[in-house]
């Protein structure tokens, strides 16, 4: 008799003792994968291993798997990454800190199996992933948890994430779209909120996963202080070193960095060129910036009360963050996210300044840089000050005959014996000329004015006998001219001449 022995064959997703076993996978990522596909590695050993001494097995070639960063020896228990290309890789994780290699793979985004070998090329790890295990272009990658491969948020060189994703509704989805459109419509209102420029997709032709973005305000303010700055993320939302960026600021003068602070000094509207570089590629973006004047001024001051009023002129709501107040010596600065509406007034009360507004010490608005903008003056118009404003005013005129038909009134008797002669020296040829001119002018026209008639009758005079002495002459000659054509051949006899 002849026994059948069957021995039981049974495939293990990992080895429980191998040197390095596959603990996530990511395989799938949003938009392109090429060169930022990657996967994770533990040392399941009880001692350090060189793990460029293995090989990572895909598509049926055997890799080598080269050193990168962090460290080429892996301790028990730590773990590192392959990456297809690490350059790539670092521009998602640009904090990443752990031990990092590189190799030369394309994971097949349908599944398909992988594997560890050592240097004797004996299989360590093998496991044959698959597309309806999840983790396929969600952002998302495949974590060992508990056996088992599962979706998870990636935590390359890292303790996989135990937590469950929550699946997202529609209506999830929807809120989701709904604040992101809230905060950019937010951020776009008023003078001073930022706004995002259109979004520039495939903004490098050395990485076309890179989206550009800018961000500056709707309108600068002249003599304010203005953040801009940009930011640069690839296909996983994630935000990517560039090697610099250069703002040509439109007036002249220009600063580099992806965020910096700026002040226009003179309204108008200035052309923003920004110089970006990226792996030895420079690629230009251009927006126009328009600087308008401030539209908001302190309305009034209640001193009795101890209230500023600041009124808003504009359409729009406007920013007063960082800009100041100033009572004398005493300042108080505006406070961050503080806003008029348009056509509104925002009201300060001296608790909130932490100083007393008087009559006294002059009341100015001034700049974020410290810079005066605006100046509010109490005019004290008591009767003694509106004679003395009016006595200057006719100072300023013509003192010298102003004095002259008022002889020193009472009014004029509040100037300083020395101030009246100081002007009086000064301005006396100049006004005596002035006046002597003024009166031979009235007496000139004084004159026309009482013999015009005589004038008048005068000039008829001389053009009557003009015309009488014309008529006469041109009758005598009309008389002649008939008299000769009177004369018949009668009138005339032959006389002989001995």
């Amino acid at each position: 008799m002849f026994y059948k022995i069957i021995f039981p064959i049974i495939f293990l997703p990992y080895f429980s003792f191998a040197d390095f076993s596959i603990t996530e996978i990511m395989y799938d990522l949003s938009g392109g994968d090429s060169g930022f596909e990657w996967i994770e590695v533990l040392n399941n050993s009880s001692s350090e291993k060189n793990l460029s001494e293995y090989r990572f097995r895909e598509a049926e070639v055997n890799h080598k798997i080269s050193f990168y960063s962090g460290s080429e020896n892996i301790s028990a228990g730590s773990r590192a990454v392959i990456a297809d290309n690490p350059e790539k890789f670092l521009e998602i994780y640009s904090n990443f800190s752990g031990n990092l290699f590189d190799s030369s793979f394309s994971l097949s985004n349908e599944g398909e199996n992988l594997d560890i070998l050592n240097e004797n090329l004996e299989y360590q790890d093998s496991v044959f992933y698959q597309k309806d295990w999840g983790a396929n272009g969600d952002g998302n990658s495949l974590s060992l948890i508990s056996g088992d491969f599962k979706p998870r948020e990636p935590t390359p060189a890292e303790e996989n994430s135990s937590e469950v994703l929550e699946e997202i509704s529609e209506d999830e989805e929807d809120t989701d779209e709904e604040n992101e459109n809230f905060f950019q419509e937010e951020s776009s209102l008023g003078i001073s909120g930022l706004k995002k420029s259109g979004e520039e997709k495939n903004f490098f032709s050395a990485n076309s996963d890179i989206s550009l973005k800018v961000f500056y305000p709707e309108n600068f303010i002249k003599g304010a202080e203005t953040e801009l700055f940009v930011e640069f993320r690839n296909l996983k939302d994630r935000e990517v070193e560039v090697e610099n960026v250069v703002w040509f600021l439109g007036n002249g003068d220009k600063k580099e960095g992806e965020k910096i602070s700026y002040t226009y000094d003179f309204v108008g509207n200035y052309l923003v060129t920004l110089e970006i570089f990226y792996r030895e590629e420079k690629r230009i973006f251009q927006f126009e910036a328009e600087v308008v004047l401030p539209e908001f001024f302190i309305e009034k001051i209640d001193f009795e009360e101890g209230f500023i009023y600041l009124k808003n002129s504009s359409e729009k709501k406007v920013d007063l963050s960082g800009w100041k107040i100033s009572a004398g010596e005493n300042i108080f600065e505006i406070p961050e996210h503080t806003y008029i509406l348009g056509k509104n007034q925002l009201i300060l009360k001296e608790e909130i300044l932490n100083f007393s507004l008087s009559s006294e010490l002059k009341t100015e608005m001034l700049y974020p840089s410290g810079l005066p903008y605006f100046s509010y003056e109490i005019l004290k118009k008591t009767e003694e000050d509106l004679i003395k404003q009016e006595l200057e005013k006719d100072l300023e005129n013509n003192f010298y005959l102003q004095a002259q038909e008022k002889k020193f009134s009472e009014e004029v008797e509040n100037f300083s014996v020395s101030e009246k002669e100081e002007v009086l020296e000064e301005e006396k040829k100049e006004n005596i000329l002035k006046n002597e001119g003024i009166v031979l002018e009235k007496n000139e026209k004084s004159f026309l004015k009482e013999n015009l008639f005589i004038f008048i009758f005068i000039i008829f005079l001389i053009f009557l006998s003009s015309f009488l002495v014309f008529y006469k002459k041109f009758s005598s000659s009309e008389k002649t001219k008939k008299k000769k054509k009177a004369l018949k051949v009668e009138d005339f006899e032959i006389e002989e001449i001995k």
